[in-house]
């Protein structure tokens, strides 16, 4: 799942039951674990990481310290704050009157779906899937490819969403974990095979490495997300049988670290893949093309 395109609705099928003493069983956490780790890691989430490798040179681990508090750390705190709450983006944004209670869910929505996020999902979809494989089958994309596969794709994600009862089953068991399986297929084979490109650090990664770092990760979106996603969590808890608030917390801070570890070790992993591959550094998308077809040959280009 490259991107959020709008929160999905949440699941109420009952599959993994809690455990007799009122909490979530291991299979609730790590289902709904691996579905937020899927809600959160969209198109920025894949590109951006190799753009920190390639540009902050020996800056890494302090840019790294400072995208991982706000792609990570601050998300996570989100989502257990919705969850200690038992509301949701309105709910909390009423909080502060009710015009703000207005216009910041709006806000939010429209920077995670159509005004921001769903061009973005369109065309690095299309970078990293579509393209590639025309060009290996010879076929010149011109100016049709892009649209037909953004026209394919959404109609393929409403078809998906319009299920929600099986929406966190199928995202959780089955997407999230090939997800996970060919990126660490790719990040090991690069990682093992080819030495780090030397480069100068950009001015903006030498000057301030952590602040960099902390913009860069807010730029996922996933601190805006995770007031959307909250609400997600914490229904799709209830239909697996969790009614105490206190249950819901912990089993909404449990789901959350699974999918936070997740996300931090992606990351890092997409991050040594740019450190290690040479072309374009502020170009995530042709980072990770040009870093699986130099490890995978055909099969990664």
């Amino acid at each position: 799942m490259l991107e959020r395109t709008a929160a999905p609705a949440p699941a109420t099928v009952n599959t993994a039951r809690p455990t007799p003493g009122g909490g979530a069983g291991p299979a609730t956490i790590a289902t709904t674990g691996l579905m937020l780790f899927a809600l959160f890691f969209g198109a920025g989430n894949m590109v951006f990481p190799p753009v920190l490798g390639a540009s902050a040179g020996a800056h890494l681990p302090a840019v790294l310290v400072g995208f991982l508090a706000t792609g990570v750390v601050a998300p996570l705190a989100a989502v257990v704050a919705v969850s200690t709450s038992g509301e949701g983006i309105v709910g909390l944004a009423r909080r502060v009157g009710p015009r703000f209670g207005a216009l910041m869910p709006l806000a939010v929505y429209l920077s995670i779906g159509p005004l921001y996020a769903v061009p973005r999902v369109a065309t690095v979809s299309y970078e990293l899937a579509i393209r590639p494989l025309l060009g290996l089958a010879g076929v010149d994309a011109g100016h049709w490819a892009l649209p037909a596969h953004a026209a394919v794709f959404f109609t393929a994600s409403v078809a998906v969403a319009a299920r929600p009862s099986h929406l966190a089953d199928a995202i959780g068991r089955w997407l999230t974990p090939a997800l996970l399986a060919l990126i660490a297929v790719l990040c090991t084979v690069v990682v093992a095979s080819q030495p780090v490109v030397t480069r100068p650090a950009a001015p903006d990664y030498t000057a301030a490495p952590v602040a960099t770092g902390l913009t860069r990760g807010y730029l996922t979106m996933d601190v805006l997300a995770a007031t959307v996603f909250g609400i997600v969590v914490i229904t799709t808890l209830h239909g697996r049988g969790l009614r105490t608030p206190r249950a819901v917390v912990r089993a909404t801070a449990a789901s959350g670290a699974l999918a936070a570890g997740l996300l931090a070790a992606v990351y890092v992993g997409l991050a040594l893949i740019g450190e290690r591959t040479p072309g374009a550094a502020d170009d995530g998308t042709a980072l990770l093309r040009a870093a699986a077809a130099r490890a995978l040959g055909n099969w990664g280009g």
